[in-house]
C-alpha cells in the first residue's frame, strides 16, 4: 500500500495548477487541452467560438481530480501577443459581441498583467515612483473595465479580477469582504475565490499574522457540502510556497491538512 506521504504528494501534483499568482506549476492534461482550444479560437479571432466555450465553462464542472473549474485556464490562454495586439483583439471582440460577459474579463486580465509588470514582483520598497504611477493608473482602468461589464450573471472570473484589483488598490477590509461574499453568492464551489482571499490575507499584503490560517480553518464552513477538510488542505497548500516550512512558520495544522488530503482522495 502506498504511504500517506506519497499519496499526498500525488494529490498535490494533480491539483497544484489551480492556485494563486506566483505559484508556477505544471498543468495537468485537461488544463492543457482547455488552454490549447481557447488559444486557437483567440488567435483565429473566433469570438463566437470563444463565447460558446466560456459559456460552457461557466457551468458547474464535471468532477476532475482536483474538483476545480477550467474557466481560469480559459482566460490564461488569452494572454497572447504584444499589449497593442491584445488591445486590438479586445476591440474587435467588443465590436463582434458588444454584450459579451467574457470579453471584459479577458480585457481586465490583460490590464492587470500590465499593471503588475509595471509594479514588479518585489516588496513595496523596491517599486519605483513611475512603477507605482503606472500600477495605479492601470488598476483604475481595470476597475473601470470590470464595472462597465454587462450586468446579469457575472462570470466567476469577474470576481477574481476585481479581487486582484482590490489587492492592488488596498481596499478597506469591509469592501473587500463584501466583494468576496458576492463571489460566494455567485458560485461558492469556485475554489479560486478562497485561494485569492487567503493570498490577500497574507501578512505581506493585508492580513495580520495568523489571519489567513484562521480563514482556512473557517472555510469548510462556507463551502463543503460533503463535510471534511478538503478545502482547508487546498487553501493551506495554495499559500505554502510563501514559507520555507509551512508548519513551523504558520498556524496550519498538519493533522487537519492530512485529513484534507484523505478527503480529497474520496472525490
Amino acid at each position: 500500500m502506498l504511504s500517506l506521504r506519497f499519496r499526498c504528494l500525488v494529490v498535490l501534483l494533480v491539483f497544484s495548477a489551480s492556485f494563486p499568482p506566483g505559484l508556477a506549476q505544471a498543468a495537468p492534461a485537461w488544463d492543457a487541452t482547455t488552454r490549447g482550444k481557447a488559444r486557437d479560437l483567440y488567435l483565429a479571432e473566433d469570438w463566437t467560438g470563444l463565447e460558446n466555450m466560456a459559456r460552457e465553462l461557466r457551468q458547474p464542472p464535471a468532477p476532475t481530480s482536483d474538483g476545480r473549474w477550467l474557466l481560469g485556464s480559459f482566460y490564461a490562454a488569452l494572454d497572447r501577443g504584444s499589449p497593442e495586439d491584445r488591445a486590438a483583439k479586445m476591440t474587435a471582440w467588443e465590436k463582434a459581441v458588444p454584450d459579451s460577459p467574457t470579453r471584459p474579463v479577458a480585457a481586465a486580465k490583460n490590464q492587470i498583467k500590465l499593471a503588475w509588470d509595471a509594479r514588479g514582483s518585489g516588496y513595496a520598497g523596491t517599486v519605483t515612483q513611475d512603477g507605482w504611477q503606472d500600477f495605479a493608473t492601470r488598476l483604475t482602468e481595470t476597475r473601470r473595465t470590470l464595472e462597465a461589464a454587462p450586468g446579469g450573471e457575472r462570470c466567476p472570473e469577474w470576481f477574481i479580477a476585481m479581487m486582484t484589483v482590490a489587492l492592488g488598490q488596498n481596499w478597506p477590509r469591509e469592501e473587500y469582504d463584501r466583494l468576496f461574499e458576492a463571489a460566494l453568492d455567485r458560485a461558492p464551489e469556485y475554489y479560486s475565490y478562497y485561494f485569492t482571499k487567503a493570498y490577500f490575507l497574507l501578512p505581506r499584503w493585508h492580513g495580520e499574522p495568523g489571519e489567513w490560517e484562521r480563514f482556512a480553518a473557517a472555510a469548510p464552513g462556507l463551502y463543503d457540502p460533503d463535510g471534511g477538510e478538503a478545502l482547508y488542505a487546498r487553501i493551506a497548500w495554495a499559500n505554502s510556497s510563501f514559507y520555507d516550512n509551512l508548519f513551523a512558520e504558520s498556524a496550519i495544522e498538519w493533522p487537519r491538512m492530512k485529513q484534507g488530503f484523505l478527503d480529497i482522495e474520496k472525490y
